[in-house]
């Protein structure tokens, strides 16, 4: 209550737009609002399930004041000690309320987690699984490519060290290949595209140029455009240069100084496309970053996102 302005006119977005799904769901969804104070059990409580408490800045014609309070939301699924439940820490507007709902909706009434693979053996970037894990299965794979089963798997600790470990495989929902800087084979990469051509997904972040410490650019070899070639694109060898930038930071003395870095490009939202993922984001830096091709494709279809 007595919210800001602007706040409020995206409080009645959301009414709005919770009315909408409650329409259409009838008894399967229930929608509740709260109006917590400000305690400080309250906010314990709410930071507890994912909530924060924010401040809100309010100018009248005479005054500016801070307010504090909440404005996100919990998605619950079932009851009791197996009721899941997922937040929404932050509504900040009706653009992505919708996605964010939805995805929520969709985390808390699966039954099981897709799972997500990371190819390892090629020199890969290390990744942080905390939060991919709070909703899907992670696993670190290799590709076996040899013999007559093919597929993706995992080796399990052996219960002794006279013991090999053993190949556990799997089917990933989504496998993903994170800046390797070291070659593929080609009998992976038919691993790969197989596992394509039967409905898997493929997310594929990938650089052709790396730079040093000392900001030198060297090629990276690692053989990816003969993978994503059969989709009809190519990841060219160069850097974007480009006047819409952000800044990098340098020592000057004892002080660290900011300075804009034309290789590390922004994308501003009216560079993004249609896609819902994206529609929380205001802008992405991409720091060296090369250049995509998209060719024509008979059985696949590019669709550009930013």
């Amino acid at each position: 209550k007595d919210l800001p302005v602007d706040v409020l006119s995206v409080r009645t977005q959301l009414v709005d737009l919770m009315n909408q799904y409650q329409d259409i769901a009838g008894a399967k969804l229930a929608i509740s609002y709260e109006t917590p104070d400000n305690s400080q059990e309250k906010v314990a409580e709410l930071a507890g399930k994912g909530i924060p408490q924010i401040q809100f800045n309010v100018r009248g014609k005479q005054k500016a004041e801070v307010w504090r309070g909440f404005f996100g939301a919990e998605i619950t699924s079932g009851e009791g000690d197996s009721a899941v439940k997922e937040a929404i820490p932050l509504v900040q507007s009706i653009d992505n309320a919708e996605y964010d709902f939805i995805s929520a909706i969709y985390s808390v009434s699966r039954e099981s987690k897709e799972n997500i693979a990371f190819l390892t053996g090629h020199e890969e970037k290390k990744n942080e699984f905390a939060d991919l894990a709070k909703n899907y299965n992670i696993s670190s794979v290799k590709i076996m490519s040899a013999g007559d089963k093919k597929g993706f798997y995992y080796e399990k600790a052996a219960a002794s060290e006279k013991e090999k470990p053993e190949q556990i495989f799997v089917e990933p929902k989504t496998l993903i290949i994170a800046g390797p800087s070291a070659e593929i084979t080609s009998d992976e990469i038919a691993v790969v595209r197989d596992y394509v051509k039967k409905g898997g997904n493929l997310f594929v972040l990938a650089e052709a140029v790396g730079v040093n410490n000392n900001l030198a650019a060297t090629p990276i070899k690692n053989n990816l455009n003969e993978l994503v070639k059969n989709y009809g694109i190519t990841i060219n060898d160069d850097l974007i240069y480009d006047q819409y930038n952000a800044n990098i930071p340098y020592q000057m003395g004892g002080f660290q100084a900011f300075a804009p870095y034309s290789y590390w490009v922004r994308a501003q939202k009216e560079n993004f496309g249609d896609s819902a993922s994206l529609s929380a984001l205001q802008s992405l830096v991409f720091p060296w970053v090369s250049s995509l091709s998209i060719g024509d494709n008979d059985n696949y279809t590019a669709r550009v996102l930013i």
